[in-house]
């Protein structure tokens, strides 16, 4: 996917943030499926642009041959664009992000002692996430 569509700036991607983020935490071997849940989000987010703007460029060749399939298209477009993709999976990143401990909230509770001895990592970010 990366080859077709437009380059991104690499300033613009998400993918290597949170690569970045997570090199900075300290995890173990369980932490290995969240840490790849995480990257995948995050570049699958980022894939979502380079997607919709190769699509972009093919409805436009579309609509000028055939109008019917460029309206059939076109919703599937909008299915794929980069808005929409964050909103349905960035919610999901920042949830195995705070699964990590790489949120400031899930650091703040860690760092303040305010897990109790018999309180889980699980209750415990579960709670930072309480407003």
């Amino acid at each position: 996917m990366a080859g077709e569509g437009m380059l991104q700036s690499a300033d613009k991607l998400l993918a290597p943030a949170v690569a970045e983020t997570i090199a900075a935490l300290p995890l173990t071997s369980e932490d290995a499926a969240a840490v790849r849940l995480a990257e995948r989000y995050a570049q699958d987010i980022d894939e979502a642009t380079l997607v919709h703007a190769t699509l972009t460029k093919v409805l436009r060749e579309v609509a000028e041959l055939d109008v019917d399939l460029y309206d059939r298209l076109l919703p599937l477009a909008v299915r794929i664009e980069r808005t929409a993709v964050l909103a349905s999976i960035g919610p999901k990143l920042l949830a195995a992000l705070e699964q990590l401990g790489a949120t400031v909230p899930v650091r703040a509770k860690l760092k303040s002692g305010s897990m109790s001895h018999g309180e889980s990592r699980l209750q415990a970010l579960r709670e930072a996430r309480r407003p």
